[in-house]
């Protein structure tokens, strides 16, 4: 008799990988905190543009050069004429971590379609949505957005703001000259990124306008990713962090620089590693064990804690392989687990207990 000695934490072979509720921890974290009502002047925006594009109603009759135009009017939105957006992209290589679950997402829709622009006056595809699952189209929108941008129409409605736009692995600001009869785009060097995910790229860019001494930073996001990344680094900046996302059609704002001074900085720095082992886009959630119970672990336990710290700062995983697998260890919350040291003698442990962890297929 044989058994795979992985199987009790980990995903199943042949088996998707295990899916958690992402939300649940970030409503842990935002308990007692405040609704704010007022954003401090002279704030940056920094916006997850594919998120936006996504949720962007088209008529059946629109051309992609009005398209083009409602998603301007959706950055500029609010944002004072002399204000600073930074419109942030995802970049989509033909060799992506996210593929696997690009795939997935695609197949239980039915599908991708890839549809070529060729002009502003062709018509949006009513399939839209089948289009935006499909890498090719997401990278080529994203350069039509930039073209058009450029355009005669835009340096009236730009005004003197700035606007940072990504383009794959490089970023151009455009800005309208004085008589408001043309936008100029230069590249900036210091925003040039190789990181697939807007998630990250954003604090790339928050990054860039603290050191331009901007009092305020206002994330745009609907994804939970992005604000345990920014808790991770507001104690290392004096700027005020602030996530927007909308939630029943209401747009709120939570200042996630007062969240984070309400936790010990050892959480925070522990988030992003905690994260991405407990199951996110890319990774496996772990069989039985989901973000809230995972999460009490991380706030009690020293090692636990020490241990998805070290993943979220450390450059190479084999550094911290060993404390890793002692951390799944104590994730399954029998002491006894903890002095196996690996992760395999640990789930031999389990797969030949009485009580046999689920496993989810």
């Amino acid at each position: 008799m044989s058994y795979l000695l992985g199987t009790p934490t980990s995903t199943p072979i042949y088996a998707s990988p295990i899916k958690t509720v992402k939300s649940t921890l970030l409503k842990i974290l935002e308990e007692n905190a405040e609704a704010l009502t007022t954003i401090p002047p002279g704030a940056a925006w920094f916006v997850d543009a594919m998120a936006i594009l996504q949720v962007t109603k088209t008529a059946i009759s629109m051309i992609y050069s009005e398209l083009v135009s409602t998603v301007f009017t959706s950055i500029i939105r609010s944002i004072p004429s002399e204000g600073c957006i930074d419109w942030v992209f995802d970049a989509y290589p033909e060799v992506c971590i996210k593929n696997i679950e690009r795939y997935r997402r695609s197949t239980i829709a039915s599908g991708s379609l890839t549809t070529r622009i060729r002009s502003g006056a062709q018509k949006v595809d009513q399939q839209m949505k089948k289009s935006m699952r499909s890498g090719a189209f997401k990278a080529s929108l994203t350069q039509f957005l930039l073209q058009e941008w450029l355009g005669k129409e835009y340096p009236s409605r730009l005004e003197k703001r700035t606007l940072f736009v990504t383009g794959g692995d490089k970023c151009f600001r455009l800005t309208a000259d004085e008589s408001a009869s043309e936008v100029g785009q230069i590249k900036i060097a210091a925003l040039r990124c190789t990181q697939e995910e807007a998630d990250t790229r954003m604090l790339l860019h928050a990054a860039h306008a603290a050191d331009r001494a901007i009092p305020a930073m206002v994330i745009r996001s609907p994804d939970s990713d992005v604000t345990l990344i920014a808790l991770s680094i507001t104690h290392h900046s004096d700027t005020q962090l602030i996530f927007r996302r909308r939630i029943q059609h209401r747009a709120r704002y939570r200042d996630l620089t007062a969240i984070a001074r309400g936790r010990r900085q050892e959480i925070c720095n522990a988030l992003p590693g905690y994260h991405a082992s407990t199951g996110c886009d890319s990774t496996s959630a772990f069989t039985g064990r989901g973000k809230v119970s995972s999460f009490r672990l991380l706030k009690v336990d020293y090692s636990f804690r020490s241990a998805m710290a070290d993943i979220s700062h450390s450059a190479s995983l084999q550094s911290s392989s060993s404390t890793g697998e002692q951390a799944i260890c104590t994730l399954y919350s029998k002491k006894q687990l903890t002095t196996f040291g690996t992760q395999t003698s640990a789930s031999y442990h389990l797969a030949t207990a009485c009580t046999v962890l689920p496993v989810r297929t």
